[in-house]
């Protein structure tokens, strides 16, 4: 009993040995490649409304905001817990432009039958959206010693930013005071009032993506893998840049005044305020990277 007890446990021990002299200890990991974000956000305003010799003035803005591909880049540290199971720290960056649209249309109808209408459009390709992102990963391999393929998930902690700029115009009329009776003589336009978005957050979401790994040696191997972040949605206000402002479309409306208390009265009266905008920072990566291991 005793002969087979001491034999078993110097096969344990050799086979312990054994496996923690091929066990990589750690992984030091670079990547680069390209991300793609998911916002595609929009915002709504309309409003109807009448005074003097306008029996119905129609107002509408369509504001959109749609992200391109960016860069993206990091790094990270893995720690094996078996041969083909590694938990590891990731930090990556990514950080791509966005397209920012406000499209405008308005429409005045006058008590005597005249109308007419206008449409003006913006178009802003220089905005942004980028994020850092922290991962803890539990990582699985697969497959030969040469060639391996892997699967990763894991909660991801995300700080983001997003930077918009776009233009929102409000219909706005002015009676003639130099001519007589003044009610036959009223001039519209529309203000163009810059907006924007400047916003900083952070966000719990995760990870998960699959890969391969081809080991050159047993220590230095080369990288392609694929992976999601998922970060949840966020709405946020747009910013009304205050000021004095010229008619967009006609001569006769100039210096008007738009403060805070204009765009209070904007809010409380439109049919539909100008509504916020969702912001997705979730992205999809596709990168190439390499890979050490330390025995």
């Amino acid at each position: 009993m005793k002969k087979a007890t001491v034999i078993s446990l110097f096969i344990l021990i050799m086979v312990v040995a054994s496996w923690s002299q091929s066990l990589p200890r750690f992984d030091i990991s670079l990547f680069g490649g390209y991300g793609l974000t998911s916002l595609n956000g929009m915002s709504q305003y309309s409003n109807s409304w009448s005074a003097g010799l306008l029996w119905m003035v129609d107002e509408s803005a369509t504001i959109k905001a749609k992200s391109k591909a960016g860069n993206f880049y990091g790094g990270g540290v893995g720690y094996y817990i078996t041969p083909k199971i590694s938990l590891g720290l990731n930090i990556g960056f990514i950080k791509g432009k966005v397209e920012t649209t406000s499209d405008a249309k308005f429409n005045w109808q006058w008590t005597d039958g005249r109308s007419a209408k206008k449409d003006m459009d913006f178009i802003n390709a220089d905005d942004s959206i980028q994020s850092m992102v922290l991962s803890l990963n539990l990582t699985s391999r697969f497959g030969g010693e040469r060639l391996q393929g892997f699967v990763r998930v894991g909660p991801t902690l995300f700080f983001n930013k997003v930077k918009l700029n776009s233009a929102f115009l409000y219909g706005v009329f002015e009676a003639d005071l130099t001519r007589y009776p003044v009610s036959y003589y009223q001039y519209v336009d529309a203000l163009t009032i810059p907006i924007e978005l400047n916003q900083s957050w952070t966000g719990l979401g995760a990870d998960l993506g699959a890969g391969c790994t081809l080991w050159i040696t047993p220590a230095f191997g080369l990288t392609l893998d694929a992976r999601y972040f998922f970060c949840p949605k966020k709405s946020f206000d747009w910013n009304f840049i205050t000021g004095t402002y010229d008619g967009t479309f006609y001569t006769q409306i100039k210096n008007v005044t738009v403060s805070e208390a204009t765009i209070a009265f904007m809010n409380n009266t439109a049919q539909t305020p100008l509504e916020k905008i969702n912001i997705n920072p979730s992205f999809f990566q596709l990168g190439i990277g390499c890979q050490i291991r330390l025995f």
